[in-house]
């Protein structure tokens, strides 16, 4: 019996023993953890007081995006500075913005020992206004139009395939040339378009990269021909209207252009001459010689489409070896804006073999929608190549 009676008092005793060691342990645990936790938490204090502390630095382009936003809410209140036609270019320096309380210092913004002057251009652009900002930080950063970038004298080309100075104008020639430009971003082909040459005011004239929407250039009755055959006057035709309605569309399936991307855009005269088979210039002075004014939205010409080639067979319009080394060769047969002046009805156009041919204006083809890009379009990237394509603001 002693001995049961021991057993029993001893097991009884470990158990206890087992708790108290479990408790103390638990005890010690909560205080481990316990420090642990006040050490994070004195951590995020410390790291919380510095950036109280600290002023944030940030990329030259987010200064860039605070001087516009700085200065549109200058210009909300001095309307009266605000340029009132598309002549006059308006500006506001970083000084006046500081004093003005609408922005802080640039230094406060910038990395130590980098120094930097800034202003903010504004343009008219047939109603609405464009802000853009400027910022001159020495060998740091400057900022640089799309214009400016893609025209630098490493870029140009007298031979081969690449940008001509030719026309008093930049213009892209060839067959394998990088001019690929992604207007919101995107670097989907759908959604990507060609730079055809930049204008002696550095606006950059755009194609669509695609084709879209098959339509007929005009369906009226012609009473020259005595058919449907269509009206090859561009200024009264249904393609202009089509393409109005294309820009401004926000149908998923027919939208080519964001909100974003037409903030980047100015108005263009669209050159709608006529030209007759013969002519030999290639320099838009038929084309041009009549044109649609302050157009959102437009077609390439006959000879934008011969310039591009640099097969030098490439001499007349129906030249088929227009086909040759032109990046702008499809594989549908898509409209230009320019008719013919031989007659009433016919229009040119570029054929699935990649040479002009003509047709009635009431035949169904495909279109290459034509932008201009304004110059004030900063770079922000890509090399123009279709997997790197430029990048703007």
């Amino acid at each position: 019996m002693n001995l049961n009676l021991e057993s029993t008092e001893s097991s009884t005793n470990k158990k206890e023993t087992n708790t108290k060691n479990k408790e103390q342990m638990r005890k010690r645990m909560m205080i481990v953890f316990g420090a642990v936790l006040g050490i994070i938490l004195l951590i995020l204090l410390i790291l919380f007081i510095m950036s109280l502390v600290t002023s944030k630095k940030y990329s030259y382009q987010e200064i860039e995006n605070i001087m516009k936003n700085a200065a549109i809410k200058y210009y909300d209140n001095h309307k009266g500075r605000l340029p009132q036609n598309n002549e006059v270019v308006e500006a506001v320096d970083d000084d006046i913005l500081v004093r003005n309380e609408y922005m802080k210092p640039l230094s406060e913004y910038l990395k130590e020992g980098v120094n930097c002057l800034g202003k903010v251009e504004v343009d008219y652009n047939n109603g609405s206004y464009i802000y853009t900002p400027y910022l001159e930080c020495g060998k740091a950063y400057s900022t640089t139009e799309l214009f400016k970038k893609a025209t630098e004298r490493k870029n140009l080309v007298v031979t081969g395939y690449g940008l001509y100075n030719i026309n008093n104008e930049y213009v892209y020639r060839g067959e394998n040339v990088n001019n690929y430009i992604s207007l919101d971003g995107s670097t989907e082909e759908q959604s990507l378009w060609r730079i055809v040459k930049f204008t002696q005011t550095g606006e950059a004239i755009l194609v669509k990269n695609t084709e879209i929407n098959a339509n007929y250039w005009d369906n009226r009755y012609n009473a020259t021909t005595t058919y449907r055959t269509g009206i090859n006057d561009y200024a009264i035709s249904r393609m202009k209207d089509t393409l109005k309605k294309i820009y401004f569309s926000n149908d998923e399936k027919e939208k080519i252009l964001t909100k974003k991307a037409r903030e980047k855009l100015v108005v263009f005269d669209q050159c709608i001459g006529k030209r007759a088979a013969d002519y030999a210039a290639n320099d838009n002075s038929a084309e041009c010689s009549v044109r649609a004014e302050n157009q959102r939205i437009g077609l390439l010409t006959v000879s934008d489409y011969l310039n591009a080639s640099t097969d030098a067979n490439c001499n007349a319009v129906y030249a088929r070896s227009c086909q040759n080394y032109n990046y702008l060769r499809a594989y549908n047969d898509w409209w230009l804006a320019t008719a013919l002046t031989e007659d009433t009805n016919n229009v040119y156009y570029v054929n699935k073999g990649g040479y002009i041919a003509k047709s009635n204006a009431s035949s169904m083809f495909y279109i290459r929608p034509v932008v201009h890009l304004s110059s004030k379009a900063m770079y922000t990237g890509g090399k123009g190549t279709i997997t790197d394509p430029y990048k703007i603001r």
